[in-house]
């Protein structure tokens, strides 16, 4: 009686299948770290960027870049980009007679992802807006 060595077919499609499973597993794994991992780089970015970009909203809302005198209310910062590269919206909420204006920043690394950023709130002094200081800046800013 004559034994035959090797593997049928069907053990090899089953073996060729399971290698096809564990390959395209970590491929998936691979491509959702790749993303995780550009997130999070974007993410420390913005960040640090964080500091910067509410300086910067702070010294516009003291020079009273976004306030429109006539309807006595604040405007809204769609997108705008910081030098370093970030995106940043601002949307100015109703303020109160505490002299405080609450703002919703929201960081991104482009602006299709604005809407979906999430959202810091900061609270910004508007006393600076009737200082000498920006009265004397807005008079020099008119013709």
């Amino acid at each position: 009686m004559k034994t035959e060595r090797g593997f049928t077919l069907i053990e090899i499609l089953v073996a060729l299948m399971v290698f096809l499973t564990g390959v395209t597993g970590l491929l998936a794994l691979m491509t959702t770290a790749l993303a995780m991992h550009r997130d999070g780089i974007s993410l420390s970015r913005a960040t640090g960027d964080l500091d910067g970009i509410v300086a910067n909203v702070r010294r516009e809302v003291a020079m009273g870049l976004h306030h429109d005198e006539a309807t006595g209310a604040w405007k809204d910062i769609e997108a705008a980009l910081h030098p370093n590269g970030t995106y940043y919206s601002v949307r100015f909420r109703p303020s109160d007679r505490s002299g405080l204006l609450l703002a919703e920043l929201r960081l991104a690394a482009n602006p299709r992802e604005l809407p979906r950023a999430r959202v810091i709130r900061i609270v910004l002094p508007t006393d600076a807006l009737r200082s000498e200081a920006v009265s004397r800046y807005r008079a020099r800013k008119k013709p």
